[in-house]
């Protein structure tokens, strides 16, 4: 069930959240082609594009061999893995831009169209601490994707911001 937020810093130091995709029950080719790549064409034409996604992306399925990354790397789109998918990096990564400010304004900007993304920050989204650190809780089912979006495009965003290195 793939979920996509389309963002990027703007020379101000603001992650700006620019459009979600979303979907449900669907597989990385069919999102790719029918959701993704329409969206990107329609709203962002000629804009670079990095696809960020979760490192377990890399993992081959036992149906074809093919990861996720092949998939979407097949499509056309240049795509990494994230740096981690620590929970807690993840959400540090989130919170640096939630509680930054720049010249008085938020640290973080939301499009106002991002609905799903949106619940899923108010609370639809949520983790609870276990004995080994946090785990998703509540009702994370429809907001899971998109809030591990939005913790990747944070993740990736602010390690340039940091000057940290890349795998590519």
């Amino acid at each position: 069930t793939p979920a996509a937020v389309i963002g990027q810093q703007d020379p101000r130091g603001r992650a700006l959240v620019l459009a979600e995709a979303v979907s449900y029950d669907m597989g990385v080719q069919r999102f790719v082609r029918t959701v993704l790549k329409p969206l990107l064409y329609d709203r962002f034409s000629g804009a670079p594009v990095i696809v960020v996604v979760d490192p377990a992306g890399v993992q081959r399925a036992q149906t074809d061999e093919r990861s996720a990354v092949d998939i979407i790397k097949a499509e056309g789109l240049r795509v990494m893995p994230a740096r981690t998918n620590s929970i807690t990096s993840r959400i540090a990564a989130v919170d640096d831009y939630l509680m930054r400010q720049v010249d008085g304004d938020p640290g973080l900007l939301i499009d106002p169209s991002c609905m799903r993304l949106k619940a899923a920050m108010m609370g639809g989204y949520r983790f609870k601490k276990n004995g080994d650190g946090l785990e998703k809780g509540g009702d994370a089912g429809k907001h899971s994707h998109i809030g591990d979006a939005i913790s990747y495009l944070c993740l990736h965003i602010g390690s340039i911001d940091s000057g940290a290195m890349l795998n590519q």
